[in-house]
């Protein structure tokens, strides 16, 4: 996932928010749309902070698959209907502003998160791509159990950042998914994890 100064493709800007939980997780990106599905994987998983460990896939609106084959402990085969996410760019799926596109992530927990072309346009000479332009609070842990799991975590942390009283199995809980702050978001931050994975493409 290299950093690129182009001139002659397009450049996509995307909000991709996290599903059922309120208020939004989102990212708000500019990527060239010739980046390939597996590309913007990869950068949707620095720059939520995701830790690509589990499955994933993207759908688009008729129901079309795109994902990859995977071995390890998550192995898994691609359907003999699947599309291989690294043949297919962002402007093949997303080809008008408005256009949507779903990103699953972890299959066991079902992270869903929904893709808008927010805008299509030339590059700016003096910036590089991809990056992260926008986005808010902090990515979900791990292995949490998707949104309602989350949503109970975060429920147990404001809990005891009042001062309330927590079961043993609420603060083993804690101390297994360490200081979480579900508002914390650092522009800076995610854009130095999106460099760095850009320089080990």
């Amino acid at each position: 996932m290299a950093h690129q100064k182009l001139e002659l493709v397009q450049i996509y800007k995307l909000r991709v928010t996290l599903q059922h939980i309120e208020p939004d997780i989102y990212r708000t990106l500019v990527v060239p749309s010739s980046f390939s599905l597996r590309e913007f994987h990869e950068l949707l998983q620095c720059a939520f902070g995701w830790e690509n460990c589990h499955l994933h896939a993207f759908r688009d609106p008729k129901g079309v698959t795109y994902t990859s084959a995977q071995e390890g402990m998550f192995a898994m085969e691609m359907g003999e209907d699947d599309i291989d996410d690294a043949s297919v760019q962002l402007k093949e799926v997303l080809r008008a502003k408005g256009g949507r596109l779903s990103y699953e992530y972890d299959f066991g927990d079902g992270w869903e998160h929904e893709v808008v072309l927010l805008e299509k346009g030339r590059p700016n000479g003096k910036e590089l791509y991809p990056s992260v332009v926008d986005g808010a609070r902090n990515c979900p842990p791990e292995d949490c159990g998707g949104p309602f799991g989350y949503a109970e975590l975060v429920e147990i942390a404001q809990t005891k950042r009042r001062g309330g009283k927590l079961d043993e199995e609420d603060e083993e809980r804690l101390e297994w998914f360490g200081d979480f702050d579900p508002e914390a978001f650092d522009l800076d931050e995610v854009n130095k994890r999106v460099v760095s994975r850009g320089k080990q493409s």
